[in-house]
């Protein structure tokens, strides 16, 4: 993988009034792409082949994680989905097999910062 190639962000079934702030703040980053934006399951899935190499997924909470994921993760080896939840401030990372890692309290530096970092990290098997 280019590592200075730009991140290709998908942002997925996240809710009506912090999409638009995200899509601005990946918009204001050299090293970011916006790729779309979708809502539904098939159409995370869909849009995730079209060559997403990070996905924000929005969620009411982060427990249980969504289903969608293990499915993103099965299709799709080398994306990383950051699950977001506006209700609880807060996000974790999961990639390969589903490991995840936490992310700290959500912010709009803490949120680019971790998109960065779950992209950096690389898939063993």
């Amino acid at each position: 993988m280019n590592r200075t190639s730009r991140i290709r962000v998908l942002l997925a079934d996240v809710p009506g009034v912090i999409a638009p702030l995200l899509v601005q703040m990946i918009a204001q980053q050299p090293d970011m792409i916006l790729v779309g934006q979708v809502e539904g399951s098939l159409e995370v899935l869909i849009a995730a082949g079209q060559g997403a190499d990070v996905v924000i997924l929005g969620a009411p909470q982060l427990r249980p994680p969504p289903g969608i994921i293990s499915h993103l993760l099965n299709a799709f080896p080398t994306i990383k989905v950051m699950l977001f939840s506006h209700r609880e401030d807060a996000a974790v990372g999961y990639w390969l097999g589903v490991r995840r890692c936490p992310v700290k309290v959500v912010t709009e530096q803490s949120i680019l910062a971790d998109v960065r970092r779950l992209h950096m990290l690389t898939p063993t098997v």
